[in-house]
């Protein structure tokens, strides 16, 4: 197994002897081991030397400017002003953090400065896990118990701890152990009939796509439980505001299960909780989404296209969009349907001739009806037969269309 995997999936283990001490450790190592997670930067065992190999490298800058530390980076040093550096910073800023950076001999984090750090990585939850692992240094009472929950795209880590009742209390020694579902665990089995060494330990499980991940430790000095819910990676919601309209190929059914659409609302719909509805038209008065825009249904969208309004943002300085490519109808409000209709045209007539080349009619020359045929559609030897059907339409595939409303 790689090194980098091993430094961030291990918490190493401590004595009985400074639980408190030993808790502050355990927790620093596991913060660090989330920043060899989330930026990949390679392991030598010094995490203050891969910190700067980092921060000097092209991929720091990449990942910077990519968003993955938000707006900007801050660095609080041990000694002196903390450096910072922003996405939108120049070359000439960027050489002069990196500057800074050469001259700092040791980059050492201070606990109190992992707030600042740890804080700006988007999406993670390491910091919350780091103070709730400190928190257990002060409240936790004797006996097993389960921390917080570190995911990654790939892995879900399951920190464990124990607190003895005094010094002289034996090791837990493990009566089961149980990880499902099957063939997820990666590190930290336990088997049974082992003593615990260290009051601090993980359990380290691959993500799987569509199950929650459990598991189940059971000493004779306590037990404890932890879950990870599956991995939505179909979508991730967290982004996903309500009002957002997806397509999908998934039924109702399918897509309410792989999103735990009903979770909040006792496994059936209800406007008030379920986070997903089919755009069918039914009403949804009392959702989040019809509070937001007045309305109390959701637009119907079977057998019809999604068409973009003229314009989206009012205030906005793109100016109008180009006749030939705009809807003709100007003054759309969203959820407006627009029936079908055929662009407006002329056609050609064909004027039959007797024998003698004159116009046949019908009737005498005063009344009669000149006899001119449109005929039906036929192909004109270059493009194919025309097809002919009961609306005018494009190609197109079938789908599902289904709504955020809560």
């Amino acid at each position: 197994m790689k090194k980098s995997l091993l430094t961030l999936l291990t918490l190493i283990g401590i004595s009985f002897v400074g639980f408190s001490q030993g808790v502050q450790d355990v927790c620093s190592k596991l913060l660090e081991g989330g920043l060899y997670s989330i930026t990949q930067m390679e392991s030598s065992d010094n995490f203050s030397s891969d910190l700067k190999k980092y921060l000097l490298s092209e991929k720091f800058i990449s990942d910077l400017k990519s968003g993955k530390w938000g707006g900007s980076f801050t660095l609080p040093l041990k000694n002196g002003l903390p450096l910072t550096i922003g996405a939108s910073s120049s070359n000439e800023e960027i050489n002069e953090f990196k500057s800074r950076v050469i001259e700092t001999t040791e980059i050492k984090i201070e606990q109190g400065s992992y707030s600042s750090f740890y804080g700006t990585i988007p999406n993670t939850n390491l910091y919350e896990s780091y103070i709730k692992c400190l928190e257990l240094r002060n409240i936790m009472s004797p006996g097993l118990i389960a921390g917080s929950v570190i995911e990654t795209d790939n892995v879900v880590i399951f920190p464990f701890y124990y607190k003895p009742l005094s010094l002289s209390d034996e090791k837990p020694t493990v009566k089961s152990f149980t990880v499902y579902p099957n063939g997820v665990l990666i590190d930290g089995i336990l088997e049974v009939g082992q003593k615990i060494e260290s009051l601090a330990f993980s359990v380290v499980c691959a993500r799987p796509i569509n199950e929650d991940i459990i598991v189940s430790i059971e000493t004779d000095r306590g037990q404890a439980f932890a879950k990870a819910s599956a991995k939505e990676n179909i979508f991730s919601e967290q982004n996903l505001p309500v009002g957002t309209i997806i397509s999908s190929f998934l039924t109702f059914e399918q897509f309410s299960k792989l999103t735990k659409n009903h979770e909040e609302s006792g496994g059936v719909y209800t406007a008030e909780k379920s986070k997903w509805i089919p755009c069918d038209g039914r009403a949804a008065a009392s959702s989040k989404f019809s509070r937001i825009t007045g309305f109390s249904k959701v637009p119907d969208l079977r057998g019809v296209f999604l068409r973009g309004l003229n314009t989206f943002d009012p205030t906005s300085t793109v100016g109008e969009k180009d006749p030939l490519t705009r809807d003709p109808e100007n003054n759309r409000g969203v959820g407006s349907f627009q029936v079908d209709t055929f662009q407006g045209h002329w056609h050609q007539m064909i004027q039959p001739y007797d024998a003698q080349g004159f116009n046949t009619y019908s009737g005498d020359g005063n009344t009669g009806v000149r006899n001119d045929i449109v005929r039906d559609p036929v192909s004109d030897g270059v493009n194919g037969t025309p097809r002919v059907s009961k609306e005018t339409r494009p190609k197109n595939v079938a789908i599902y269309y289904y709504i955020r409303i809560n």
